[in-house]
């Protein structure tokens, strides 16, 4: 049961325990998040905390007797935790300008990359109704060649290919479009 997460945030590490909650979201303790990057905790769970919206998009709780296997896991009653696919969320909410007033110069040229990431990443989705993490346009290429290929053995190997090198799941049958 004692379930973890691996998570690189900034120029440091963190492990964070993943905490099943009753309501099925699974939550990871905030406090680490912050002190990796550098901001204060306790004015980030005031912010937080003081704005229903915010706390409730969040999934933002406060570990209790409500999860009786949160000590099992390692995790302090009384930890605030939110949920896991709203990490990027929060830190989203972050302006990299405090962290540089505060002299947290690493963390805020970290954080300002990200943002443009997802700032690009949303854009493509609402846009094009796809996104790939940047990188990942080499796969799109290769994958739209393979599609354009007349000679169905050709592209039945040539997907078998892409499926393995990359890691793919490009469906190889005789259906239409990108199923070879």
């Amino acid at each position: 049961m004692n379930q973890s997460i691996y998570i690189s945030i900034a120029y440091g590490e963190i492990l964070l325990p993943v905490v099943p909650c009753p309501d099925g979201h699974d939550r990871v303790p905030l406090k680490p998040i912050c002190d990796e990057i550098g901001i204060d905790w306790n004015n980030q769970k005031k912010k937080i905390s003081g704005c229903e919206y915010t706390s409730g998009r969040l999934g933002f709780i406060l570990g209790d007797e409500s999860i009786p296997h949160i000590r099992d896991m390692g995790v302090k009653k009384d930890t605030y935790l939110i949920r896991i696919d709203r990490v990027m969320a929060f830190l989203n909410a972050i302006n990299p300008r405090q962290l540089r007033s505060h002299n947290k110069n690493d963390a805020a040229n970290w954080l300002e990359t990200k943002h443009k990431e997802w700032d690009n990443a949303l854009h493509d989705y609402e846009t094009k109704g796809f996104s790939l993490k940047p990188g990942r346009d080499l796969i799109l290429k290769l994958v739209r060649e393979v599609d354009a290929i007349r000679n169905p053995e050709l592209k039945r190997w040539a997907a078998a290919h892409l499926n393995k090198e990359y890691g793919l799941d490009i469906p190889i049958g005789k259906q239409g479009a990108l199923d070879v």
